[in-house]
C-alpha cells in the first residue's frame, strides 16, 4: 500500500512539473523595449512581471514595474519580483551574475539586422514555450516586408542619409550617422532607399563634414525619438542641412520621432512603411 502510494504521489509530481514546464515561464522580466513589444505581440503579455524604462509600447506596459535601464538595472527590485525568466538585448554581467546565484535563468536576445528581428521573435517564443505563435508572427512580418520590396522594386533607389538623433556641435557638426549591417540601414534599403553610408566595418559613426558633402544624400532621415518638439526638431534639421548643402542639393529632410523607427520588434513591417511613404511617396503603402 505504501509503495503504491508513493508511486501515486510520484506520478502526479511528474505530472505537475510536465505541466509548469509546458506552459513555460510564468514572471516575466525584459529590460530591452523591442524584446517587451514581442512578448505582448506574441500574446503573453499577462506573463510579463517587469519592464526596462524605455518600454513604451503597447500602453499596457505604462502599468508595469520599472526595473531601471541597460547600464543601470535595479537587482534588488528585479529579484524582489521573483522572475522565472529574464529577457536581455545584451550581456548585463552583475544582473546575470544575481540572477545565476538567484536561480533565475537569462536569455539574451540581441538583434542587428533586419532579418534578427524575426530570428529573436522565434527565439523568445519557444522561450515562452510557444513556438507556433512565433512562426505566425515573424511569417506575418516576411509578407508585409515583402510587399514593401515588391512596392519599391522598380522605382529609383533614394540616397539616404541615416542621421541618428540631434548634432552636438554647431551646425551637423559631430553628428552620428548608422553605417552599413545596421538594423536602420536594413530597413531603409527595404522600404526603397540606399545608405550613402554602406562600409558594414562602420555600424555608428561620426562622418566628417566633407564626406558627409561627398556622399550628396538625397534623403536625410532623422531618427530623434527623444525630440521634445518634432517640429521645431525638423525647422533646425532642414535649416542645417540648407547651410551644408544649399539648393539645389538640399536633401529633403525628415524627423522621426516615433520609438517605432527605431526599434527591432515586431513592429518592423509597419516602420518600413513609413519609411516607404516617406523615400516613396507615390508608392501604395497602407
Amino acid at each position: 500500500m505504501r509503495a503504491r502510494r508513493s508511486r501515486i504521489l510520484a506520478g502526479m509530481l511528474v505530472s505537475m512539473v510536465a505541466t509548469a514546464w509546458a506552459a513555460g515561464p510564468r514572471r516575466v522580466i525584459s529590460l530591452g523595449p523591442s524584446l517587451t513589444e514581442t512578448v505582448f505581440a506574441l500574446g503573453c503579455s499577462d506573463r510579463v512581471a517587469g519592464v526596462g524604462d524605455y518600454a513604451q509600447w503597447p500602453p499596457e506596459v505604462r502599468k508595469l514595474p520599472r526595473l531601471g535601464g541597460l547600464y543601470n538595472p535595479s537587482l534588488e527590485r528585479i529579484l524582489a519580483l521573483e522572475p522565472d525568466l529574464v529577457l536581455l538585448p545584451s550581456p548585463m554581467p552583475r544582473l546575470q551574475a544575481a540572477c545565476r546565484r538567484a536561480g533565475v535563468t537569462v536569455a539574451i536576445v540581441p538583434v542587428r539586422s533586419l532579418h534578427g528581428v524575426l530570428a529573436a521573435i522565434e527565439r523568445v517564443a519557444k522561450l515562452l514555450h510557444c513556438p507556433e505563435r512565433g512562426r505566425a508572427l515573424a511569417a506575418s512580418i516576411s509578407r508585409r516586408l515583402a510587399a514593401v520590396r515588391h512596392r519599391t522594386a522598380g522605382l529609383p533607389r533614394r540616397r539616404v542619409l541615416l542621421q541618428v538623433g540631434q548634432a552636438p556641435g554647431p551646425g551637423l557638426q559631430g553628428m552620428t550617422v548608422a553605417g552599413g549591417g545596421t538594423f536602420l540601414s536594413d530597413l531603409a534599403a527595404a522600404a526603397g532607399g540606399t545608405n550613402v553610408f554602406q562600409d558594414p566595418g562602420m555600424r555608428y559613426f561620426r562622418p566628417s563634414l566633407e564626406s558627409v558633402v561627398t556622399a550628396r544624400p538625397e534623403v536625410v532621415l532623422l531618427f530623434d525619438a527623444s525630440a521634445p518638439d518634432p517640429r521645431a526638431a525638423g525647422e533646425a534639421a532642414r535649416k542645417a542641412w540648407a547651410a551644408l548643402l544649399p539648393p539645389p542639393r538640399t536633401p529633403e529632410v525628415h524627423v522621426l520621432t516615433d520609438q517605432v523607427f527605431v526599434l527591432p520588434g515586431p513592429r518592423v513591417a509597419e516602420a518600413a512603411e513609413g519609411l516607404e511613404r516617406r523615400l516613396h511617396p507615390g508608392a501604395t503603402a497602407p
